[in-house]
């Protein structure tokens, strides 16, 4: 008796795994996220990629550093103006004008682009 149930269920199991098929991956587009440089260079035509990525370095490091990270597109464009020229001169920042320059093109072009 018990041979019979043990060869059942290694036969069920067997016709089980024969007739199971790996699911195929579902593939789900994301919505691509605007290139921050074409954004940019409407506003500022001589603005490269280098100093985007130095303007979000700056934000990634000392503007998080003191703050948490807010959503770049909730405050409006003047409050962003308003913030970074009155951080950028407190000793904490400290920023230079290139850094300031940076940072200001990137939170803006990432405000516009809708950046979270």
């Amino acid at each position: 008796m018990k041979k019979v149930i043990y060869h059942g269920i290694l036969l069920g199991s067997v016709f089980l795994l024969m007739h199971c098929k790996a699911k195929k991956p579902v593939v789900t587009k994301t919505p691509e996220t605007p290139n921050l440089l074409s954004i940019a260079q409407k506003r500022w035509p001589a603005v490269s990629q280098e100093e985007l990525d130095r303007g979000q370095t700056v934000y990634n490091t000392k503007c998080t550093g003191c703050h948490r990270a807010k959503p770049i597109a909730g405050p409006s464009e003047e409050k962003w103006i308003n913030d970074i020229d009155r951080m950028s001169s407190s000793y904490k920042a400290n920023l230079s004008l290139q850094e300031k320059q940076d940072l200001t093109h990137y939170i803006l072009a990432a405000r516009e682009a809708g950046v979270k």
